[in-house]
């Protein structure tokens, strides 16, 4: 529908996110140390993509949000905090993942499990990692 961009947009997101998460949760249903390939599969396509090596903090935030969805960009789910040559601070502002895998009766954490190792794949190349201790304010910084 071209006359509705945003709407078909949020709908085909939402889609492919119920079906990962209905996917992965039947794959580790009674086999939870498949997670572990999981994890490594996301890694390696996360590391195919990998981010330039020379790039600065803002830089690789800004390819790690062209390789990551957290809603529509009208949604405002990444904040900034602040910024400096080495270091990106952002806020979540919204969990807009969690709810496809509570529907399918999925476990969020394996989402993040999953996300993280993508998120380390991409930085593979760089002297960057991504950090959080709460799962809502997030740093990249230099190792």
């Amino acid at each position: 529908d071209v006359s509705n961009i945003h709407g078909w947009l949020s709908k085909s997101i939402a889609d492919v996110e119920h079906r990962l998460a209905a996917l992965v949760t039947e794959l580790l249903f009674g086999h939870p140390e498949r997670l572990a390939v999981l994890e490594e599969l996301a890694y390696e396509v996360g590391r195919d993509q990998a981010a330039p090596a020379d790039a600065g903090a803002g830089e690789l935030f800004q390819y790690l949000t062209t390789h990551l969805v957290d809603g529509m960009p009208c949604d405002g789910v990444n904040m900034m905090r602040d910024q400096t040559a080495e270091t990106f601070r952002w806020d979540k502002t919204a969990d807009v993942h969690s709810h496809y895998w509570t529907e399918v009766e999925g476990s969020p954490a394996v989402y993040q499990a999953l996300r993280s190792r993508f998120v380390a794949g991409i930085l593979s190349s760089t002297d960057y990692e991504v950090s959080t201790a709460d799962g809502i304010s997030f740093v990249l910084q230099k190792v």
